[in-house]
């Protein structure tokens, strides 16, 4: 019998870790699992998702591709080492995420030449006194894109005095804008002990199940590198999740033009593909409010998942997101007090049938920064009651599954929020009766004899010593039998509740929140595509438009009902569904926009999928511009030359763009790639007619698939 060729895709989320196995000579997925991702220890949860797949021949395996949100959240919670940086020039740059800076002379023009000479003296004598208090340097200099001679000499000195791993901003980007190549490779600095530690515990996966095919990672542009590069620029893997999920969708669908939406726990990801791609951000990916020049996919995240929390106003206004919870659905699984407490509150809203009655000590009351249904699950203590009795590793309400739902997910949430840092004694009441367990606010309050507003409870989730659990989408789908994996009893406790802080019945309370996701899924998607035809041929009134005057107008028209003039959407592209909620909302969402839309079967593996069917493409560019002082200067990733000649320099770069883009795509795994070059001028007219150069623009691009024939030994890459 012919052995298969399989292709495994490993997806490490913030939930879950999602794998596949696809059988590259028929296109179709074999096998598909998910296990929760287990934040302590990444290996465990991968290798629980791997055992689940069944792999019974691991030399049928003959590539490994792995996507992961680990570098997003890594940037936005703030973990990886401490990073020493050092800024070359006259500019000073503010707001930079580290603390130890130092700016020294030196730096270079916008044509490649030399400001003033670098002062090594003075960058010696600081990173001698800095190594102690960092990891890592990076070095940023000003206009090393134009002349990279100042960053390459501090890489010099820094490497001799302290031998600690060293970033430089020009190897990283070719693209102007000082500050946001600095946090690219500040960032790439604090990213390579968090990615090694990834790709570490992937492999140790994979050699336990005696796989050993090469290793892959999706990069934010949803192209594949080995993990050899991955672990020298660790930054490329920015949004590499949100990638993975697109290149899944155009796999699974085979569409070439579309919207993917991926609606997960936390956010609902959208991203637009055109001609069989994803468009990329022109000014590079922003993570956590830091604008980088990290090349990804343009996605927009809109705060609303299946775990978003439902709050109602005194009002009645409900709101859906963006904050994520627990949904109580999960938190009430296996604990029958805690569910009895729910129901303890729907029992005296429903008798008290008015929103604004309010009591205390067992009466209904109606907080005001908080939902009646709220319930405080203790970190670090984790109650028995919230643990299933002898539930299995990776199972729902089993220690896998918690943790992935516990803000102390990195270092600093261990070290910092620590119950050593509790300071008042209404901290330490409330937590004392959360030592056996999770319980209601309801409950908190009426034992301490407290109005709850006045509880300290927004200070213990913010620092991770508790967690809240809510009302969620994921509970509503319990009520209507769309989704049954955990307490549906506590779940509907929880929505009449709501429905009655609403003024509505349960089913009217149904209906509106999924008409609130239904409406911001829409919108998000809408003023996505209305942003696109902004940058190309939209009138000149969308053109002037804010971004809070383009929201609104969205909303306006999508908001029929009662309005003055009703505008019925119609989108050329159709939706593509990923992620396991999608098939509640995302019809009625095409509905509304007058558009079509596709829900694969293999949509809740969309991401490691992607991840396993991408390909390797790496872009070089190169400048020439007209030297003041005569002739043409060429500006390429690693070197400044000037040519008498146009049509020389022209060929000098297409022949250097060449050889770096197919070096670049062979070590980051493919195999065979091809190279496309092209070229682009810019001319102007000036008086008499005469033509006058101002740039030339050479960009070559490889692309090609991974090789199956090196195992998972690491490559000698050169940083």
């Amino acid at each position: 019998m012919t052995s298969r060729r399989l292709g495994l895709g490993i997806d490490t989320g913030g939930t879950y870790t999602d794998g596949v196995l696809l059988d590259f000579d028929k296109n179709e997925v074999v096998s598909a699992a998910k296990a929760l991702t287990t934040h302590d220890n990444l290996a465990v949860g991968i290798r629980e998702c791997l055992g689940r797949l069944a792999i019974t021949a691991p030399e049928e395996v003959v590539l490994v591709a792995l996507s992961t949100t680990l570098a997003t959240n890594s940037i936005v919670e703030g973990r990886g080492k401490k990073v020493g940086v050092v800024l070359i020039g006259p500019e000073e740059v503010k707001d930079l995420p580290s603390e130890r800076v130092l700016r020294v002379r030196g730096g270079h023009d916008v044509n490649g030449n030399e400001i003033e000479s670098l002062d090594i003296v003075t960058l010696a004598e600081w990173v001698k006194s800095a190594q102690k208090d960092v990891s890592a340097f990076a070095i940023s200099g000003y206009m090393s894109v134009r002349n990279p001679e100042h960053e390459k000499a501090a890489r010099s000195v820094i490497q001799r005095e302290t031998g600690l791993p060293t970033v430089c901003g020009h190897e990283l980007t070719t693209e102007l804008g000082f500050k946001e190549r600095t946090i690219t490779a500040v960032f790439n600095a604090r990213l390579i002990p968090v990615i090694s530690d990834l790709l570490d515990a992937v492999k140790s996966s994979l050699l336990a199940s005696n796989i050993k095919a090469p290793l892959m990672v999706v990069k934010g542009d949803g192209a594949l590198i080995h993990e050899s590069v991955a672990r020298l620029r660790p930054v490329d893997t920015i949004l590499s999740g949100p990638a993975a999920s697109v290149t899944g969708g155009m796999f699974l669908t085979g569409l070439g033009e579309g919207v993917v939406v991926d609606i997960g726990g936390t956010t609902t990801d959208i991203a637009v593909l055109h001609e069989g791609r994803p468009y990329v951000d022109k000014e590079g990916a922003t993570v956590g409010g830091w604008r980088t020049r990290v090349k990804a996919a343009d996605i927009t995240t809109l705060g609303a998942g299946g775990d978003s929390y439902i709050q109602v106003g005194r009002d009645g206004v409900i709101k859906v997101g963006p904050k994520r919870v627990v949904p109580i659905s999960y938190a009430c699984h296996d604990n029958e007090a805690l569910a009895m407490e729910i129901s303890e509150i729907a029992d005296e809203v429903v008798g008290a049938g008015s929103r604004t009655a309010r009591g205390r000590k067992g009466g209904y009351w109606d907080p005001l920064f908080f939902q009646p249904v709220d319930i405080l699950i203790p970190n670090g203590l984790m109650p028995n009651g919230l643990i299933p009795s002898g539930a299995a590793a990776g199972e729902p309400g089993s220690r896998e599954y918690r943790a992935s739902c516990d803000a102390r997910s990195d270092e600093r949430a261990r070290d910092e929020r620590s119950y050593t840092n509790i300071h008042t004694n209404s901290e330490k009441a409330v937590l004392s009766l959360l030592k056996d367990g999770a319980h209601t606010l309801r409950y908190v309050a009426a034992a301490l004899n407290k109005d709850v507003d006045l509880l300290p409870i927004m200070s213990l989730v913010e620092r991770g010593l508790v967690t809240l659990s809510s009302l969620t989408p994921t509970d509503i789908l319990h009520v209507t039998g769309e989704f049954t994996l955990w307490n549906k009893q506590a779940a509907e406790a929880a929505c009449l509740v709501e429905a009655s802080r609403a003024g509505l019945d349960l089913q009217g309370f149904i209906y509106r929140v999924k008409e609130e996701m239904t409406q911001k899924i829409a919108a998000a998607i809408l003023e996505k595509l209305l942003s696109l035809e902004m940058d190309k041929k939209s009138p000149r009134g969308f053109q002037e438009m804010s971004g809070s005057e383009l929201d609104a107008f969205v909303r306006r028209i999508l908001h029929r009902d009662g309005a003055e003039v009703s505008v019925v959407p119609r989108v050329r592209r159709p939706l593509v569904g990923l992620g396991a909620p999608v098939g509640v909302y995302l019809p009625a969402v095409a509905r509304r926009l007058g558009t079509a839309v596709f829900v694969p079967p293999e949509a809740p593996w969309a991401n490691a999928i992607g991840a396993v069917t991408g390909s390797v493409s790496e872009v070089v560019e190169i400048l020439i511009h007209q030297d003041p002082s005569g002739g043409y200067v060429m500006f390429c990733p690693d070197e400044r030359k000037v040519f008498d000649d146009l049509e020389e320099a022209k060929r000098h770069a297409e022949r250097i763009a060449r050889e770096m883009a197919l070096a670049a795509a062979k070590a980051a795994g493919a195999e065979d790639p091809a190279v496309s070059v092209r070229t682009e001028e810019s001319w102007s007219t000036v008086g008499g007619g005469d033509r006058l150069h101002v740039r030339t623009r050479v960009v070559a691009q490889a692309f090609g698939k991974p090789g199956w024939k090196a195992g998972l030994e690491s490559r000698d890459v050169r940083s």
